[in-house]
């Protein structure tokens, strides 16, 4: 089967499928016409790929599965810790959040700086809470995935992918832009 049914038959887009096999991840056989064959194996494999990256296994990891160099018990017990210590990280976001929410006030009447002294009185205790850059990294990088969708898409069409550059980056200095007025 082609790229584009793989694709559909198993959830993950064309662009991770060919991103996965430049990572030696998978390797479909080619074509006379040197299309690329996905074999039942190859979906499978891909299937292994996108649940283990759902449950927050790294690429790095899943290399290691495939070369044989790791166990999965390891590694999803290293992801097990990994997760652990997140929802850690995020039970004094949670706990301000309960507190905020039982004081049933409004947004208006919302004490920015009693909670702010609280945030920081956590990160003191080694708390950690989230991060805005972390949304500005996550709407530049569905940017670029945009970008890389339309390179693969208009991959002749140089004008229409600058063109779509530069769009990004104005987006992108736009998103900027906005939290610098927060």
């Amino acid at each position: 089967m082609k790229i584009s049914e793989a694709a559909e038959k198993t959830g993950v887009s064309r662009p991770a499928i060919r991103y996965y096999e430049s990572l030696g991840l998978m390797r479909p056989s080619r074509e006379d016409n040197s299309y690329r064959e996905y074999s039942e194996e190859n979906i499978r494999r891909l299937r292994k790929i996108s649940a283990l990256r759902r449950i927050g296994i790294s690429l790095n990891d899943i290399r290691l599965l495939i070369d044989g160099k790791g166990s999965l018990p390891e590694v999803l017990n290293a992801n097990i810790a990994a997760l652990s210590e997140k929802i850690q990280d995020l039970s004094g976001a949670m706990q301000i959040s309960q507190e905020l929410l039982q004081s049933g006030g409004s947004f208006e009447s919302f004490d920015e700086s009693a909670c702010l002294q609280e945030i920081h009185a956590g990160e003191r205790q080694g708390r950690k809470f989230a991060e805005v850059s972390e949304e500005t990294r996550d709407f530049n990088r569905k940017w670029i995935r945009h970008a890389d969708d339309m390179h693969q898409e208009y991959r002749y069409n140089r004008s229409t992918v600058l063109a779509g550059l530069i769009l990004t980056a104005i987006a992108a200095l736009c998103w900027y832009l906005l939290f610098l007025q927060h």
